[in-house]
């Protein structure tokens, strides 16, 4: 009823194996590697403007185009924007908005944004 291909194992397991070490030989393009030509990498930390203590999940905005990000648990961010004119706003709670100056990049290009913000003493109002 079953046949028993025995003899045919090592061939199967054999072309398998070339099939995947064919594959395995392959160069991959550089591209995937390397960050994009069109795209602007934005970076930076926001800390508090007295004591300097880094402030997480800060909602990190470029105004220009409304794409945004949040700072990690050590107050930093990075953003990959596919524009090139920038204008940065940092946004949290219980903190005055601080907005960069206006930021005319070239594709490509890499920039570090930081943000000393300091804290709204101003009484919430009901």
């Amino acid at each position: 009823m079953f046949k028993t291909y025995s003899s045919s194992i090592p061939v199967l397991f054999l072309v398998v194996l070339i099939g995947f070490c064919s594959c395995a030989n392959k160069s991959y393009s550089i591209k995937e590697f390397q960050r994009s030509k069109t795209e602007v990498i934005l970076t930076g930390r926001v800390v508090d403007s007295k004591s300097g203590i880094n402030l997480p999940g800060v909602l990190i905005r470029n105004v220009t185009d409304s794409s945004s990000a949040y700072t990690n648990k050590d107050g930093w961010y990075e953003m990959k924007l596919n524009t090139t004119n920038l204008r940065i706003k940092a946004i949290y709670v219980g903190y005055y908005n601080v907005i960069s100056k206006r930021l005319k990049l070239n594709p490509g290009d890499s920039i570090v944004v930081n943000f000393r913000i300091g804290e709204d003493s101003r009484p919430l109002i009901d």
